[in-house]
């Protein structure tokens, strides 16, 4: 199993636990996870659409350019104290690079940095990344937020030529909906 399964699980069906409500007054779409807690905002943009919408995990996909946005959930053996402790920042950030680091090689952090969901309150880490896959270089964004032995992330990678087009027009917007 991936470190991809691990984090977000395997593939499943849609549940009735789930529910998307579509809200044309103010054109955005919300997505809410009965199971987990969170949810989001997102506007309908070309080329964007859900590629996989489990119990716990939504992908969003580009098709003509595969930048991907995955938000997930997992649920913690211990609870996790307040990030806003650098030593507990740094334990958790090492927690998370090491597992990305064991199993891709070409994995480089240009940033990290502690941040707080406007909407909760709740601290989490937000890591900034290069990865090189395939000959081709990705640039990536993970944000953890973590609440008692529950984590929320929210990952968007994309070519690095097109990252922050795509940040600009729908990562950064749906991160910022970002509720739990």
């Amino acid at each position: 199993m991936g470190l991809f399964d691990k984090i977000f699980g395997k593939k499943g069906q849609i549940s009735e636990k789930q529910e998307v409500i579509k809200e044309t007054e103010h054109k955005l779409n919300h997505y809410r996870d009965k199971m987990s807690g969170f949810s989001i905002e997102y506007q309908d943009l070309i080329g964007w659409a859900i590629h996989e919408r489990t119990l716990g995990k939504l992908i969003f996909v580009n098709k003509d350019t595969k930048a991907t946005l995955v938000l997930g959930f997992i649920q913690l053996p211990n609870v996790i104290p307040d990030l806003s402790d650098p030593i507990i920042f740094r334990m958790a950030l090492e927690d998370i690079t090491g597992s990305y680091q064991k199993l891709h090689s070409n994995f480089v952090i240009l940033s990290t940095n502690l941040v707080t969901n406007s909407n909760n309150g709740v601290n989490g880490l937000q890591l900034v990344y290069n990865n090189k896959i395939s000959g081709h270089l990705w640039k990536g964004r993970l944000i953890a937020f973590f609440t008692g032995n529950k984590r929320y992330d929210v990952t968007a990678f994309a070519e690095e030529e097109s990252f922050d087009a795509m940040d600009n027009q729908f990562f950064t917007p749906v991160a910022n909906s970002f509720t739990f």
